[in-house]
């Protein structure tokens, strides 16, 4: 539970802290808040040739729009996360589907 006093808080100073956290039933899309480490992980697959590009294994911020960065069968992606590119999301199926071409980004 809570700890209140603060001579027990000043303790845990320099320490590992975990802290439980509970993920929502509901599935999440787009257009819904995502913490950067609901995304990690995530599968990532393009539209443009159907295929499989990676996993979301880092998150980036610029000054313009953060960039997820995928890696998968050797390779690395950074991938412009806004709505032009990301067609899909789903938190339950853990994946995302893209319309990206990397000749052009």
């Amino acid at each position: 539970e809570g700890i209140e006093e603060r001579e027990k808080i000043e303790l845990l100073c320099g320490n590992f802290v975990f802290a439980e956290v509970k993920f929502s039933e509901k599935d999440k899309s787009f257009d819904d808040e995502w913490y950067y480490y609901e995304l990690l992980g995530l599968r990532v697959f393009n539209l443009n040739g159907k295929r499989y590009l990676g996993k979301v294994c880092d998150v980036l911020d610029t000054p313009e729009y953060s960039l997820l960065v995928v890696r998968g069968e050797g390779k690395e992606f950074y991938i412009p996360f806004v709505s032009r590119y990301i067609k899909s999301m789903s938190s339950q199926k853990k994946e995302i589907w893209l319309d990206y071409d990397f000749e052009e980004g």
